[in-house]
């Protein structure tokens, strides 16, 4: 299975990284190996997950209130946004 991202999915992690880091040291970290956890689950099973919208699917992290919107193609799996759960999603909606 092949996993892509939106482009704006790496400054997503890297402002939510930082974020983390400032509050604890090592806490970003922790969220970064959750993250990893999440995606390599939707990874090995992408329907995992139910639709949400149009044809996407938003996996929770367990510890940490963010969510990985995603979608499942035959071949490969392609992240659209991670964002906090409170956030609004509608930029999120409007990404290829």
């Amino acid at each position: 299975m092949i996993l892509t991202h939106h482009r704006a999915v790496s400054d997503e992690l890297e402002s939510i990284t930082d974020w983390y880091e400032d509050q604890q040291a090592d806490l970003g970290r922790e969220f970064l190996f959750e993250l990893k956890r999440v995606i390599d689950e939707l990874v090995v099973n992408p329907h995992r997950w139910a639709i949400e919208y149009s044809t996407t699917r938003i996996g929770m992290l367990d510890r940490f209130p963010f969510s990985v919107h995603y979608r499942a193609y035959p071949n490969r799996v392609r992240i659209v946004g991670v964002i906090h759960q409170s956030r609004d999603d509608i930029e999120i909606r409007k990404r290829k």
